[in-house]
């Protein structure tokens, strides 16, 4: 995919637990609808419909969060291979640690089959 293509594309920082829940679904034959956070993954994987953007502290993140779930290390391999070649990095100037808390606000982006309707 030419680099214009990609800047056409929308641009998606995906949430460890998307990435988790959808490669849950790996052990099955890929159906569309059953997994979301899986339509999400096939969608980027093979349909080329969003640009997916990665920084060197959300690998570690990945990798961690695949570690403690116990995933075997040849597959987090893998999928960090995998996303490592086909994501865009991107680079932080600059981040700010917020606490978690009950409180806080998880953002996770699942792409949206319904076409808008006109008023």
């Amino acid at each position: 995919m030419t680099r214009r293509a990609k800047k056409r594309q929308r641009r998606v920082v995906v949430d460890t637990s998307v990435l988790v829940a959808g490669i849950s679904n790996f052990k099955e034959t890929y159906a569309p609808g059953r997994n979301p956070s899986a339509d999400v993954l096939h969608e980027w994987a093979e349909e080329h419909t969003f640009v997916w953007l990665v920084s060197e502290d959300i690998l570690d993140e990945y990798k961690e969060v695949l570690r403690r779930l116990r995933v075997r290390s040849h597959l987090i391999g893998r999928i960090v291979n995998l996303i490592n070649e086909k994501a865009e990095e991107v680079s932080v100037r600059s981040s700010v640690e917020i606490p978690r808390t009950q409180e806080t606000i998880r953002f996770v982006f699942v792409p949206s089959r319904a076409k808008p309707t006109s008023s």
